[in-house]
């Protein structure tokens, strides 16, 4: 039998504003905090970096994606999980995954 061990996972959860800038400081600030608490893993709340829009569909929100490659968000979070050692998930809308379904 495998032997078992006990992990600190840490969630974030905060009201984001229509300014990513501030939205990705705020929320590189609690991964921090986590990580210098003892988290092992960090969990970023869903659409970290715009308020959350997906209970309505409007197109105009569709420009809020951006595709991987490039993305600066993305470069941004790889780098705080390689700093703090504890991985990182973080999700966002990506232009790939965008779809309408009537």
């Amino acid at each position: 039998m495998a032997a078992s061990r006990e992990v600190t996972v840490a969630a974030t959860q905060f009201a984001c504003a229509n300014d990513k800038p501030s939205n990705l400081d705020r929320a590189e600030a609690m991964v921090r905090r986590a990580a210098a608490e003892g988290a092992e893993i960090v969990l970023l709340q869903e659409l970290f970096e715009t308020p959350y829009f997906c209970k309505d569909q409007v197109a105009a929100h569709f420009a809020l994606a951006q595709p991987a490659a490039g993305d600066w968000t993305l470069s941004r979070m790889a780098a705080l999980a390689t700093l703090d050692g504890a991985p990182l998930a973080a999700a966002g809308p990506g232009r790939a995954r965008l779809a309408r379904q009537d």
